[in-house]
């Protein structure tokens, strides 16, 4: 009766969902942590390769761009998240990243031969266009079995499928803008913070132009 005119459990009752959705939950936060160690593995291995600590980062940012178009892949299927949708978030980690890894590869190659850091980088994502398209399409046909299965059993096998291909042809798309703006941006910030002085201008005066800093004085001055 308190049930149905309240809303609420009588004193010393309560509830707890159980089954399937518990099952899911456990399953969660597995793959959570299993997602957690495969971005932390993925950096140290790439910052190895690379030799360097802040370019992984940028590589890094394509698995948010994988996660996306396996929201927009389930959304636009109608299937539903589970743990084989799980699994293949997992194994978009270390799928999504080569794209990245072949244009910031090229980039450091145009900037050894002298090429400024900016221009390299339109250099490369242009130079790289079509083996990144090329890696793309073989990954996403690899898993396009699997996303149209069928059979016994195949709409639990299909979550796998549906996730990969979303999220490599989305990623694959994103990267290509996504990874020059974040590398530009990146490279803007150093700039920063190599010059904290800020610019300087040119003064015209009676003895000719010169150069002075923008700044105020203050007190210390």
């Amino acid at each position: 009766r308190d049930i149905d005119t309240r809303g609420e459990f009588p004193a010393g009752y309560s509830y707890r969902f159980a089954g399937d959705y518990e099952r899911m939950a456990e399953a969660a936060a597995a793959f959570l942590e299993a997602g957690l160690l495969a971005i932390a593995l993925t950096y140290l291995v790439l910052a190895g390769i690379l030799g360097s600590f802040t370019r992984p980062i940028l590589i890094l940012v394509t698995i948010p761009l994988a996660f996306i178009g396996v929201v927009w892949a389930l959304f636009l299927t109608g299937t539903t998240i589970n743990i084989f949708v799980l699994l293949g978030m997992v194994l978009l980690i270390g799928i999504v990243v080569t794209s990245a890894v072949l244009i910031l590869d090229r980039a450091r190659a145009q900037e050894a031969e002298g090429v400024d850091r900016n221009r390299a980088m339109l250099l490369a994502v242009e130079e790289e266009f079509r083996p990144v398209v090329l890696v793309t399409l073989a990954a996403a046909l690899g898993m396009l079995p699997l996303a149209m299965g069928a059979g016994l059993g195949s709409e639990l096998r299909t979550g796998i499928g549906v996730a990969s291909v979303g999220g490599i042809l989305v990623s694959a798309a994103l990267t290509l803008f996504a990874l020059p703006v974040a590398f530009l941006l990146l490279r803007r910030r150093a700039s920063v913070k190599e010059d904290p002085q800020g610019p300087k201008t040119q003064r015209t005066t009676d003895d000719g132009p010169r150069t002075t800093d923008d700044r105020r004085p203050t007190a210390n001055d």
